[in-house]
């Protein structure tokens, strides 16, 4: 992620991040899901000059409770929640197009 990221904010003046929207959810076996890596990737991310969407936030926590074996969202209120951050990116991003 960290390479990614470096590699699309090449050069700087001219990156294809600059401006963007973003979203930033995760999922992890671990109780507090990805918050830890979120708190760390927010201020990367703008400092790029993307815009960060601050809410709806997704942390899924206990990732192998609603996840199958190849990694698939099986637990309906889980793929709920991811859903509705996408929507709410999608309706934020049509906002920044228009405003």
């Amino acid at each position: 992620m960290k390479n990614a990221i470096d590699w699309a904010s090449r050069p700087f003046a001219t990156s294809v991040l600059l401006d963007k929207p973003v979203a930033i959810m995760g999922a992890s076996s671990g109780r507090f899901g990805t918050a830890r890596a979120q708190v760390a990737l927010r201020p990367v991310l703008a400092s790029l000059d993307m815009l960060v969407m601050s809410k709806p936030e997704l942390f899924v926590t206990q990732a192998e409770k609603v996840c199958d074996e190849d990694g698939s969202v099986v637990d309906q209120a889980t793929r709920e929640r991811i859903y509705d951050v996408i929507r709410a990116l999608a309706a934020w991003a049509r906002q920044l197009r228009a405003g």
